[in-house]
């Protein structure tokens, strides 16, 4: 499974470039911007560093690698992602008084 992870590594870029031109249109370029294959492929990435970081002493290794996924989005994809979680969990309800 991590080499096909490692070998498929050229959908990392078309994920970039799908996400970049999302305006464009084509089937495969939608399910791709819908799915978010970045965060599915830094899913997978960070199971298998966490599987790495619990069951073997390769040092720093696996703590490094994984913060690298920190610059899979964009800041802008964070700022957004921090205020609609803002909003759902200090929302307040018209309703109650």
């Amino acid at each position: 499974m991590t080499w096909l992870w490692e070998v498929g590594a050229p959908l990392w870029l078309l994920a970039f470039w799908y996400r970049a031109t999302r305006d464009r249109p084509g089937r495969l370029r939608a399910l791709s911007n819908r799915l978010d294959l970045r965060a599915i492929l830094a899913a997978i990435g960070l199971f298998f560093h966490a599987c790495l970081w619990f069951t073997m002493n390769l040092g720093p290794f696996s703590l490094v690698t994984s913060s690298f996924s920190l610059y899979l989005w964009h800041h802008d994809e964070y700022a957004a992602a921090w205020r609609r979680l803002r909003d759902k969990l200090f929302r307040t309800d018209s309703v109650r008084t």
